[in-house]
């Protein structure tokens, strides 16, 4: 599904693989150190080898029998999928350090050699990011994508392979000869104090990083609309600042003069410093981002290029505020852990002590996005959770002037406190950028794992509900009407709704409804937010209190995950009006209509609800022609002055008896005065919202292919740029 505890723990096994490689196999460089460039090449082609069995699992567990496997040995399954091809990339850095420290007799000239090495390597993933957003899994899909990365690690494989062989085939260079070599540290013994600090605070670095990642995706959905774009356009802006820093770190900050003990080496001096000013200018951008975002909001919507070209502007100007507002900060912690590197890397164990300060940073990003991502959000808040992991940095600096102010001039000093303690007043008087704007007024705002909810109310009482930067509820009558009519419309057209399923609940008020309608018995509700659900409560007389409803059932979790674990099975699924550019396609794809098929009783319906506002035509052919590759007997209807789209599918082919629709309007005295009154819909209007059925959309989809799949979601990336 698309929980936060399945981005967590995709994210957690993944970088748990590069540390423990990075680990094992750079300890294994220094025992070993013959023959790394094949050493290399064997990593590279682990890799692709790794990543293509992944792949296979992957495509095989989406088989229907795999439903019945327990969640927890499926996610033990995944986990040693993703452990493979990962522990073999994080070999990768660390054995290709010590190789570099093979080649050169100048300790200082290898480690910005290796910093360099770092750097490019980042800004490689930087480009991915954007590379595979913007323009591979939109053109290809997921599995093609991956297979061209797995040919290009066999490709890189191949040539560290030929490499080795042209070594040893020169004389010259397979063998050099061993010198003295001036080295930053004497020995290459570091001090109990050292072996311990020094990681910790790579530790911190990874822990900052990925936090500040973290908070920064959440905080920028209030803002943003949640789209694939948008996240890579956040992780980009993160890779590219940190690479960045760790470029300038390897070229521009020398260590000096030897040193015995790392604790006395300048290069604290540059990590303190580094520290505070990644501090420092996250607190800064909290206070600026508001104010920021509108002024390129404003520019934008003047600009004569924002009606032909409104996407492309939009995407400029988030790439505009990523650049002012996350690459600063994620610049000096990319610093950061080059300096480390070079504090302390020794020659004889380039190896063990990269991949040792590379595997414990990478677990402390591990940490960082799930505290962060679980602990911070849903119990403090995103902006305070900004201000503990700023903390946390300024308290590593404060150590370090702790255990090295003996070493350092008392202006050092003097200049590091002041900043610590500058920084530390900003933290302090920085002000949330959560404050209502204008004349509405907030009356509920809830931060979770899931999501950020906000309920505002307006002057003339008219509440909106938001999910991040998207309005899923409305007060106002026009919405109302069309909530309630996402559940008429499906209902009336099934003989006997007992059993209903709803995915996605908004301000409660289609769950309300279905549970007023006399034929139903259990109306389920699956929401992915639990902060939406208790914000239920504020439109309490628009749902009639659902939430305590006897017919009402909730549960919090992914719509799809949910189908896919439960056995059952349903008279009538509503698929609510969910934005498929919020990162969630797949629930428009034919996959999941399969699984929402089998979880059908005989004679069930499933209907689909699409907003024409957020789709084109081209879109709404992708949909029916998705539908019709599921359902034998599908059925468009146009609600809302054309306004709402609504897909009905269904195994049965029989036909709408009119007069049983007329019969069954008057079920109650009670439903018929709100069809009446509050929806305006009768059997006469409900016949005029027919627009096609199978014979139609057959003429309608006529040179138009274009199916949503799991593996090219096209609707999710259509959506996105609307």
């Amino acid at each position: 599904g698309s929980t936060v505890s399945a981005a967590a723990l995709v994210l957690s096994c993944y970088m748990s693989g590069l540390a423990a490689g990075a680990y094992f196999f750079g300890k294994q460089a220094d025992v070993h150190p013959a023959y790394l460039l094949r050493r290399l090449g064997f990593l590279q082609l682990g890799i692709a080898i790794g990543s293509l069995l992944s792949l296979s699992l992957f495509i095989v567990a989406m088989a229907p029998w795999f439903r019945h496997v327990p969640p927890v040995w499926l996610s033990c399954i995944f986990c040693i999928a993703m452990l493979v091809p990962t522990m073999f990339m994080g070999g990768t850095f660390p054995v290709i350090s010590k190789y570099l420290s093979t080649l050169q007799q100048d300790h200082a000239r290898t480690n910005r050699d290796i910093g360099g090495l770092y750097a490019i390597n980042i800004l490689g993933a930087s480009t991915g990011a954007l590379l595979g957003g913007f323009y591979l899994l939109e053109s290809f899909g997921i599995i093609t994508s991956a297979l061209a990365a797995s040919c290009m690690y066999a490709m890189i494989g191949c040539i560290f392979l030929f490499l080795q062989k042209t070594v040893q085939s020169n004389p010259a260079i397979a063998k050099p000869t061993a010198v003295s070599l001036p080295l930053i540290i004497e020995t290459d013994t570091l001090s109990t104090t050292a072996k311990y600090v020094l990681p910790v605070l790579s530790g911190i670095t990874g822990f900052a990083l990925l936090s500040y990642e973290m908070l920064y995706s959440r905080v920028l959905s209030l803002f943003w609309s949640s789209t694939i774009y948008s996240f890579s356009i956040v992780v980009a802006a993160f890779l590219a600042g940190s690479g960045c820093g760790s470029a300038a770190a390897a070229l521009f900050v020398s260590a000096g003069k030897n040193r015995p003990e790392p604790l006395k080496n300048p290069m604290f001096l540059y990590f303190c410093g580094t520290a505070v000013a990644a501090g420092i200018s996250v607190m800064g951008s909290l206070i600026l981002w508001p104010n920021f975002l509108s002024i390129i909001d404003s520019v934008i919507r003047v600009s004569p290029s924002h009606a032909t070209h409104a996407w492309l502007m939009t995407m400029s100007s988030k790439a505009l505020a990523s650049i002012v507002l996350i690459f600063v900060p994620s610049f000096f912690l990319g610093a950061q852990f080059i300096i480390l590197v070079k504090t302390y890397n020794t020659k004889a164990m380039t190896g063990k002590n990269i991949g040792t300060i590379y595997a414990v940073n990478t677990f402390g990003g591990i940490a960082g996005a799930v505290v962060a991502g679980f602990v911070l959000i849903p119990l403090i808040g995103a902006f305070k959770g900004f201000v503990i992991t700023t903390i946390l940095l300024f308290t590593a600096a404060g150590v370090c002037i702790t255990l090295c102010s003996s070493y350092f001039s008392r202006l050092q000093v003097l200049f590091l406190c002041a900043l610590i303690v500058s920084g530390a007043g900003l933290t302090a008087f920085s002000r949330s950028p959560y404050s209502p704007r204008g004349d509405e007024r907030m009356i509920y705002f809830k931060e979770g794992a899931a999501a950020t909810v906000k309920i505002v109310e307006a002057p003339d009482g008219t509440r909106r509900l938001f999910c991040n930067s998207r309005e899923e509820g409305n007060t106002g009558p026009d919405p109302i009407r069309y909530a309630r009519l996402e559940a008429y419309l499906p209902l009336f057209l099934h003989p006997s709704p007992s059993q209903v399923l709803l995915i996605g609940m908004g301000a409660g008020i289609t769950a309300a409804e279905a549970c007023r309608f006399p034929d139903t018995r259990i109306v389920k509700c699956v929401e992915i937010s639990a902060e939406i659900a208790r914000g239920a409560q504020y439109f309490a007389q628009e749902n009639h209190q659902v939430l305590i409803d006897a017919k009402f059932r909730l549960a919090v979790d992914d719509g799809r995950h949910y189908l896919r674990a439960t056995d059952e099975r349903f008279d009538v699924i509503i698929m609510d009006l969910v934005h498929p550019g919020s990162t969630i396609g797949t629930l428009y794809s034919r996959r999941f209509y399969e699984i929402g098929r089998a979880h059908l009783k005989a004679g069930g319906l499933f209907c689909q609800w699409v907003s024409l506002i957020q789709c084109t035509e081209p879109d709404i052919r992708s949909v029916l022609a998705t539908f019709t590759k599921v359902f034998r007997r599908v059925t468009v209807w146009s609600v809302g002055s054309g306004r709402l789209l609504a897909v009905v599918g269904r195994e049965l082919q029989d036909s709408l008896d009119f007069m049983v629709l007329q019969k069954r309007f008057t079920l109650s005295d009670t439903l018929r005065e709100t069809l009446e009154n509050t929806v305006c819909m009768s059997p006469f209007t409900l016949a005029s919202w027919f627009v096609m059925e199978n014979r139609g959309i057959s003429e309608y989809l006529k040179g138009s292919d274009c199916i949503n799949t799991d593996n090219l979601p096209y609707f999710e990336y259509s959506a996105s740029k609307m």
